[in-house]
């Protein structure tokens, strides 16, 4: 197989867990902003905003060593064990160190929803590694489902905690707990990582090659954390937990958009992984990074195209300030994705201090921004530090990348995607019902131009399947 056919083929079976789970995430928008206050909705939106930051810093993100180190070992059963056992052990470790100081935080500090947070923590650590470890082992399928699990659990578990029991935003917090809790059993009993279980395989060696590797991606996820929650922060503090719940609901758009890319890019590092030092790898990449510009820009523009039109019905009147702010953030999104795409080239190298040294300083110009305008323009202030944040690392990192892999895209393609973002934003605008039509109908025409080599080899893929359907079926 091919290595663009590979990663069609995992991108397509991740995409089957990730956008169930998307779609899941995307339908509770409109439930969260009719059943919470905008109060409310930021004070949660705000918790589970840290719970981002609490759990890489827990693990010393050892899930990504874990997913890293069993692709090299997956026809190597002693070795699996080796790299599970140990960085389980060691994340076990971790959880308990964490336990005991929480428990005298939380005796020393009043703060709200204490028992479902913690749960909450430590469910999504477990998630976290053991979905890492499916992916590592090639067992997409399995990872695809646990998504699915957690997906589905959860919008059942807000529905139960939120309508019947009435718990408002703990039942936000509980209902994530127990999704992430379903998804952990499923993962270890489908995988059967209780066999990799192997406590004489406890190497200190081994420890310290899994840390060196994860440990460097820890200030690297607080700057991300940094550049995507401190926003969140800064506005409650400066401006009110209601500001909050307005920019929260906008980003949430945003959101759509990098988790979208988040299904290819979960493919993507495991395909970088495997070809990183094949001879064409200079083509495969910029080959590969070309057709992902061109599809996000048509994903971003084709949103922000069909929102005026449907905005007002999905979203509570409570939250319309939102919608000035979603523009600014998508554009943001689209940064994001070059970044971690180049991020994805990094890992594959093993190259994880160059993560961390790439995100410092877009960390810093996003709290130095908000903390100069928010009191001035208020959640605007936000949205620009986003996109100024995203956009300098975004030339750093393409910039920096070229010593190791030469990603050539032309200047023609990059003039066409700003093109695009121009017309569909200026229309957003403007929001005119004859011209929010004219915007869709042209980002789909634009769209399905920019990504035709895309919907050629997707066409392909289904042609071959359905013939190779007949072709059995004929033979029986």
């Amino acid at each position: 197989m091919s290595k663009g056919k590979e990663l069609a083929k995992n991108t397509l079976i991740i995409m089957l867990g990730k956008i169930c789970t998307q779609f899941i995430s995307f339908l509770l928008i409109p439930f969260y902003t009719y059943f919470l206050s905008t109060k409310e909705y930021g004070q949660v939106d705000l918790i589970i905003t840290y719970i981002g930051l609490f759990v890489p810093v827990i693990t010393i993100q050892l899930e990504m060593s874990m997913f890293r180190f069993l692709i090299d070992c997956r026809d190597n059963n002693k070795k699996k064990t080796g790299v599970f056992t140990n960085i389980f052990s060691v994340v076990l470790v971790l959880i308990v160190i964490f336990s005991i100081i929480y428990l005298i935080v939380s005796l020393i500090f009043k703060f709200p929803y204490k028992m479902s947070l913690y749960t909450c923590i430590i469910a999504t650590i477990l998630s976290n590694l053991f979905l890492q470890s499916a992916r590592g082992l090639g067992n997409n399928i399995k990872y695809s489902a646990g998504c699915i699990i957690a997906g589905v659990s959860n919008i059942v578990f807000n529905l139960i905690f939120i309508l019947g029991f009435k718990m408002q935003g703990n039942g936000v917090l509980v209902a994530t707990a127990l999704s992430n809790l379903f998804c952990t059993f499923y993962l270890f009993i489908s995988n059967k990582l209780y066999t990799l279980v192997d406590f004489n395989e406890i190497n200190k060696n081994s420890v310290k090659k899994y840390l060196k590797y994860s440990s460097p991606l820890v200030p690297n996820s607080i700057m991300w954390w940094i550049i995507n929650a401190s926003d969140r922060t800064i506005i409650t503090i400066f401006i009110g937990a209601t500001a909050n719940g307005i920019f929260a609901v906008s980003h949430k758009f945003a959101t759509i958009v990098a988790s979208l890319y988040n299904i290819f890019n979960l493919s993507w590092t495991e395909s970088s992984s495997l070809h990183i030092n094949e001879d064409d790898k200079d083509e495969f990449f910029s080959d590969t990074l070309k057709k992902v510009l061109f599809f996000s820009s048509a994903v971003c523009c084709c949103m922000i195209s069909v929102l005026p039109l449907c905005f007002n019905i999905i979203i509570s009147h409570n939250y319309h300030e939102a919608y000035i702010y979603i523009p600014p953030l998508v554009i943001g999104s689209f940064f994001n994705i070059i970044i971690s795409f180049v991020g994805g080239i990094y890992i594959a190298l093993k190259k994880t201090e160059a993560v961390a040294k790439t995100s410092f300083w877009s960390g810093v110009i996003n709290i130095a921004i908000n903390l100069l305008f928010v009191k001035i323009i208020g959640v605007r202030a936000s949205a620009i530090s986003i996109i100024l944040a995203f956009l300098i690392m975004c030339i750093y990192r393409m910039v920096d990348v070229q010593k190791y892999v030469k990603l050539k895209i032309g200047w023609k393609n990059y003039a066409v995607i700003i093109l695009q973002f121009a017309i569909s934003i200026i229309l957003y605008y403007v929001n005119n019902s004859y011209l929010n039509i004219m915007n869709i109908i042209i980002m789909i025409i634009s769209s399905i131009i920019l990504n035709r080599y895309i919907l050629i080899a997707l066409k392909q893929i289904i042609l071959n399947r359905k013939k190779k359907r007949l072709n059995k079926v004929l033979s029986s």
